[in-house]
């Protein structure tokens, strides 16, 4: 895969080829559809629009997920770094603008003198200007910038010889996999990783469904605006034709799969077309696609999750009322034979 590098006000931005993403976007739309349950993927939300909305998102009084992981992060963020070797560098999954990053940039710099911070995002424009934002506040960052979906950045991570490193995968991102992706997620992670390398995980735990459903069905309807940017992006970069006044947003807790499922809803009968596919599919009145999923653990699931993948929890802060967890994993010591 090849990649373009150039340095933007300071900050190496690295990204991974647009046509390449074009490739993604209109293979995911065409497997999507042409199931019988039609689907799209999250991260077709997070074009330069959608990760603004998705910031507002986070500033909503019934989004507990992010202001309960900042609260534990404002407390803790000097304990989570305490047992953090010298000369840490800082890697970043869906760093989004970075703003609960800044607790623990703020804590490691309390103890060495300067920081290599590499946030990696799918929106190379967003990404950008909240890594020219971080370079004006913090004079002793670097910052080497990565558009990229997560599974094409950790070979690149490689190539930038990093150790040891804290990645981050916070704001319960770990949410939108089921148990069996969130698996090879880490194990995918985990091979990338030292001995001295931690990976440190915010999580959702499972709580009242009233409270799990106000956070993704919220009363001034700014989720419904992210959910439905998704398919204002399909028409822009494909062609497609959605009417997207023709759809509802509802996100519905399924208790028996312990998930919220992000949906959008065909107000009436009607076939859309994708101009650079050449491809119809049709919607029947109240057929929905499904576009995101949000699991919420508990920590004994999510410990199972992690050992599966060859971590083994080393610490985890939770706030007063249980309602999210920050959990530091380290690599199993591999048993010599």
């Amino acid at each position: 895969m090849q990649n373009k590098s150039r340095v933007v006000s300071g900050v190496n931005l690295v990204e991974v080829e647009s046509n390449k993403q074009l490739e993604s976007i209109i293979s995911s739309v065409r497997r999507g559809l042409s199931q019988i349950q039609k689907s799209l993927p999250c991260w077709l939300f997070y074009d330069t629009v959608g990760s603004e909305l998705f910031e507002k998102i986070c500033q909503l009084p019934e989004y507990h997920i992010t202001r309960t992981e900042k609260q534990i992060l404002e407390a803790k963020a000097a304990e989570i770094i305490q047992g953090s070797s010298q000369d840490l560098s800082l890697v970043e999954f869906g760093s989004g603008n970075s703003d609960k990053t800044r607790l623990l940039i703020d804590a490691i710099l309390e103890k060495q003198a300067t920081l290599h911070y590499i946030p990696i995002d799918i929106s190379s424009e967003f990404l950008l200007q909240s890594s020219i934002q971080l370079l004006t506040e913090y004079n002793q960052l670097s910052v080497t910038a990565m558009a990229a979906e997560y599974q094409a950045a950790m070979p690149i991570l490689v190539e930038q010889s990093i150790s040891p490193t804290l990645i981050l995968f916070l704001g319960s991102n770990i949410s939108n996999f089921d148990s069996g992706e969130a698996s090879i997620f880490l194990q995918q992670v985990g091979k990338y990783m030292s001995p001295s390398d931690r990976l440190l995980v915010g999580v959702d735990l499972v709580k009242e469904t009233s409270i799990i459903e106000a956070a993704y069905n919220d009363s001034s309807k700014v989720t419904e605006a992210f959910n439905k940017n998704l398919l204002i992006r399909l028409n822009r970069e494909i062609g497609a034709n959605f009417v997207v006044n023709q759809f509802d947003h509802w996100a519905p807790f399924i208790e028996s799969e312990s998930r919220i499922e992000m949906r959008l809803i065909s107000r009436v009968d009607q076939s859309v077309f994708i101009r650079d596919t050449g491809e119809s599919y049709n919607l029947s009145e109240d057929e929905y696609i499904h576009t995101e999923n949000s699991y919420k653990y508990t920590i004994t699931h999510f410990n199972e999750i992690s050992q599966a993948a060859g971590f083994e929890i080393e610490q985890q802060w939770q706030d007063e009322k249980g309602w999210f967890s920050i959990v530091m994993l380290r690599p199993q010591l591999k048993q010599e034979s």
